[in-house]
């Protein structure tokens, strides 16, 4: 399943939020490395191995960029814990689609499509994105929160720090 068209995620935008259409627009700039993430996470589940954030680092902020290579870099085999789930949409199953809901201020709301390959779970999973805007008006992922409130960042540095 390929990447939202525009149109399909504002009238999902309509329904969830009806009469408030405003709190579901986002900046093409903040929109777009969203899009481009979930694009790179959908394209590379398919190949084996750690993933490479190199193609990816324009779209995360440093700090998170940095985290992220180091945890991947962490061998279970050496008794300390490890990155077992896909921080991106903060489950343990395939991402099939992403739609951007709402933006206010530096943060997005998303919610990610999962299940079993060629499956789709029941209840997708609703993050907030924190973003984080460069010098130059473009914007990167700076952390993720989970429904439950539990950081991405948290995770890390608690993985990083054992």
């Amino acid at each position: 399943m390929g990447a939202v068209r525009p149109t399909l995620g504002l009238l999902a935008c309509l329904s969830l939020f009806p009469g408030s259409a405003l709190a579901c627009a986002c900046s093409p700039a903040m929109e777009a490395p969203i899009n481009a993430l979930y694009r790179w996470q959908i394209d590379r589940q398919g190949t084996p191995g750690r993933p490479q954030l190199k193609a990816i680092q324009p779209l995360l902020s440093p700090t998170l960029f940095q985290d992220l290579s180091a945890a991947y870099q962490l061998n279970p085999g050496e008794g300390r814990g490890y990155l077992d789930f896909d921080p991106f949409s903060g489950t343990q199953v395939t991402t099939h689609n992403v739609l951007v809901l709402s933006c206010t201020g530096e943060s997005a709301d998303v919610v990610v499509f999962g299940g079993l390959r060629g499956r789709l779970s029941e209840t997708p999973q609703r993050l907030s994105l924190q973003m984080q805007e460069g010098p130059s008006g473009t914007w990167a992922l700076d952390d993720i929160t989970d429904p439950s409130g539990v950081q991405l960042s948290s995770v890390l540095s608690g993985l990083l720090q054992q």
